[in-house]
C-alpha cells in the first residue's frame, strides 16, 4: 500500500489558505464544498471535497490510526445523486453514500481488493483549503 505521511505532504508546500465556501475551481466553476468526518475499522478520517456542479469530485482524506500516525490520500472521482466515486492514485477506491441528513454510507476498496466499510457524517459548505483539504 501507498501511504504519504502528513509530513511529506506538508514538506511538498501544501499549505492550508483558506477558501470560500463555494468557490471558483479550475476554469472558473463553482464547487461546492463538504467535511467528512467518520470512521473506518479503527481509524478516523477528515475529508475536504469539492463537488462541481457536473458531478466531478475531488478531496484530500487525513487518516489517522490508533497510533497516532496520519495518511493523507489526495482523492478523485464523481458525484451522481447522493452516490460518490472516489479514487486514490495507488488503487483504492471508494463508493460513499450521502443521505439527506448528512450521514454517509460506502465500502472503500484497497488495491489489494480487501473492502471496509465507511460511515460517517458530512457537513455542507464549509471552509477548505485551495486543494480541497480541510482545515486543521
Amino acid at each position: 500500500m501507498l501511504f504519504l505521511p502528513l509530513l511529506a505532504i506538508l514538506a511538498l508546500g501544501t499549505c492550508p489558505l483558506q477558501a470560500e465556501a463555494a468557490k471558483a475551481g479550475p476554469q472558473g466553476q463553482e464547487e461546492t464544498t463538504e467535511l467528512w468526518t467518520g470512521s473506518i475499522l479503527t481509524a478516523t478520517f477528515r475529508a475536504g471535497v469539492c463537488t462541481k456542479k457536473d458531478g466531478t469530485a475531488r478531496g484530500v482524506l487525513y487518516l489517522t490510526h490508533a497510533n497516532g500516525n496520519t495518511d493523507v490520500y489526495h482523492v478523485y472521482g464523481h458525484k451522481k445523486d447522493n452516490l460518490f466515486e472516489l479514487s486514490h492514485s495507488s488503487g483504492h477506491s471508494g463508493q460513499i453514500r450521502e443521505s439527506e441528513d448528512g450521514s454517509l454510507k460506502g465500502i472503500v476498496r484497497i488495491k489489494n481488493k480487501y473492502k471496509f466499510n465507511v460511515k460517517g457524517r458530512s457537513q455542507l459548505h464549509v471552509q477548505l483549503t485551495d486543494d480541497c483539504a480541510p482545515l486543521r
